[in-house]
């Protein structure tokens, strides 16, 4: 439960600050029907009363730091009645300042204490009943609805079943209300996160490729001297060495051609443009390297093609099923990769399935986190990025157990258009 020195400065300050300002309120309504309207009341009393509010004003801001807002919620409710039982009781117009504590308990407490407010609310409207009333509320006490010798009218009895209602609709809502904003905000400093770690790869990557950039150079300078003095021995040159030098110079041009993407792109796939694309073309790229590895399946979708990044989706497709392989591989499975592919009410999704040791639950949790990784040589971007990518898709990317062994990682693209396409025979 929070507390007034456990809740953040505005709100308490908020809140304290609500409570001076219904002092003056009270103060003016009171001062404007005993002077002006000349209504009778126990003034002293009701004054009394009120100077309880600053009072337990710089209680709560100087001493009772440690009370809960329930407990100021709570008192705050029996000084109303008090004042309302010395102005009238049931018959007082203001018993519908009763529901601003409903509203308070729910915007700072929660369902549970909207609930219980209500129900103290109630209890205490229930007990003004009990009050005689002064004659400048007769009338409401049968003189003008029906028989004055009934002691309270069914006008009465009618606000405080209205009460009820309203007061359990105010905490039925709002705490939906409150429950809806809270997650959203949740939602939102969990994409915050998301961005920032994102922000921070993207500069981590940069770096990475601007550092490899310089040995790679000096490598492919060196394989080329190398291969020249070969050529130019006047003796037959080593086929083998000369094979391995040539495949050595081909891998750092692909290594220098990956950082030069790496560079430009800079970790973002915001650029990319949709296209139209078959299964096909995308399982391809997807299982490059991997194929002989993996078992596809589809669900009458290979005649149709879809407006997707392709380039994003294969890459992330393609992190997933890599690392389903590589967890083949190392507790040397024979079984292959699963992989299933399905298409219905405008949703894409593709189901990743393996026949690894598991995670558990806390694995399964942390597992698309940035740098999580089982694996020995591993750097735990792959599932992130591809979460990412689902993300900017509208999609999600779930992580589930498979029985005693095993996982599905299962991908969902919603709104995703598609078109027939004629397959060729």
């Amino acid at each position: 439960m929070r507390s007034i020195e456990s809740s953040s400065p505005h709100l308490r300050r908020w809140l304290l600050g609500f409570r001076l300002v219904a002092f003056a309120g009270q103060l003016v309504t009171i001062l404007t029907l005993v002077l002006w309207f000349q209504v009778s009341l126990e003034l002293y009393s009701i004054l009394a009363l009120l100077a309880l509010i600053p009072l337990t004003d710089l209680l709560f801001r100087y001493v009772l730091r440690g009370s809960t807002l329930a407990v100021v919620l709570l008192f705050d409710t029996l000084l109303l009645t008090g004042l309302l039982a010395l102005s009238g009781g049931a018959a007082n117009p203001f018993t519908v300042v009763y529901l601003i504590y409903v509203v308070l308990a729910a915007v700072l407490l929660g369902a549970k204490w909207a609930w219980i407010m209500a129900g103290v609310t109630t209890l205490n409207f229930a007990v003004l009943f009990f009050v005689k009333a002064g004659p400048e509320h007769a009338m409401h006490h049968g003189m003008m609805h029906g028989d004055a010798s009934q002691p309270l009218s069914l006008h009465l009895y009618g606000m405080l079943g209205a009460y009820v209602v309203v007061a359990m609709l105010v905490a039925y809502f709002l705490s939906r209300i409150m429950k809806a904003l809270k997650e959203r905000d949740e939602m939102l400093l969990h994409f915050e996160a998301d961005r920032k770690q994102l922000a921070a790869i993207t500069a981590w990557a940069a770096q990475a490729a601007h550092e490899l950039g310089s040995p790679l150079s000096t490598i492919r300078v060196v394989v080329n001297d190398l291969l020249e003095e070969i050529r130019n021995q006047k003796s037959v040159p080593d086929a083998v060495l000369t094979e391995e030098l040539g495949l050595l110079d081909s891998e750092t041009v692909r290594c220098k051609d990956i950082i030069d993407q790496l560079c430009q792109r800079a970790g973002s796939m915001r650029g990319e443009s949709l296209e139209w694309a078959t299964l096909t073309q995308i399982r391809d790229e997807a299982l490059r390297g991997v194929s002989s590895e993996v078992t596809f399946l589809y669900s009458d979708c290979l005649d149709r093609e879809f407006l997707v990044p392709v380039r994003a989706l294969s890459a992330s497709l393609n992190a997933l099923v890599q690392n389903a392989v590589d967890v083949h591989r190392e507790i040397q499975e024979s079984r292959p990769v699963e992989v299933f592919i399905g298409y219905e009410r405008d949703q894409l999704t593709v189901q990743v399935c393996d026949y690894g040791p598991g995670l558990g639950t806390a694995g399964g949790e942390k597992c698309f986190e940035p740098f999580f990784t089982t694996k020995q040589h591993g750097m735990g971007l792959g599932l992130f990025i591809a979460r990412l990518v689902c993300q900017s898709l509208e999609g999600s990317l779930t992580f589930q157990h498979r029985g005693e062994s095993g996982h599905f990682v299962i991908m969902s693209i919603p709104t995703v258009k598609s078109r027939e396409v004629s397959i060729a025979a």
